[in-house]
């Protein structure tokens, strides 16, 4: 069972779930986050090695402001608003969000924006 297919299983018997958009944004960002590693002076910066291991290329991101700022039901799934990264120009960092938010049972579609 996927996190989705738990979610839909608790919400069908009764127990208070966060709203779906909320899941959304709380994954996609822990995904985010995942690309980071920890800097005693400046707290969190990009992980070369992480990005290369999870095929996310080197991209025009502002690493130091990433952040899901959106998440709205779209088609079948969800649209994932991600600011601080350039509109059209991260393929490689949107395929991963949509592959692990995939492999757990969302179908979301990632729009990069400034």
């Amino acid at each position: 069972m996927n996190t989705k297919e738990h979610l839909e299983l608790l919400s069908k018997a009764g127990v208070s779930v966060p709203a779906m958009e909320t899941v959304v944004s709380n994954m996609v960002q822990k995904l985010i986050d995942a690309l980071y590693r920890p800097h005693l002076e400046l707290k969190y910066v990009r992980d070369p090695q992480r990005c290369k291991d999870l095929e996310v290329d080197e991209e025009p991101i502002n690493w130091g402001s990433l952040y899901v700022n959106e998440v709205y039901p779209y088609n079948d799934g969800f649209k994932v608003v991600i600011d601080e990264a350039a509109p059209d120009a991260c393929p490689t960092f949107c395929a991963y969000i949509e592959k692990y938010m995939s492999k757990w049972g969302w179908v979301v579609y990632v729009e990069t924006e400034w």
